[in-house]
């Protein structure tokens, strides 16, 4: 088995700064930004987002079986 090297970020991502809550109301401070999220306005590029914010999943697994 051999490690995943691929990756798609958009140019400024992963920045981990996000400041909106579920609601996308600003929040301070500031929540880390841990999921990743697949974006069809920029071209299905890369950005780093609020894991409580709901948005639709693709699937996770479990790599290392």
């Amino acid at each position: 088995m051999s490690e995943i090297s691929y990756s798609n970020w958009a140019g400024w991502e992963p920045n981990d700064a996000s400041s909106y809550d579920s609601n996308l109301r600003r929040v301070s401070p500031p929540k880390s930004e841990k999921c990743l999220q697949i974006c069809r306005g920029w071209s299905y590029l890369w950005n780093d987002a609020v894991c409580e914010i709901p948005m639709c999943s693709i699937c996770e697994i479990d790599l290392e079986t």
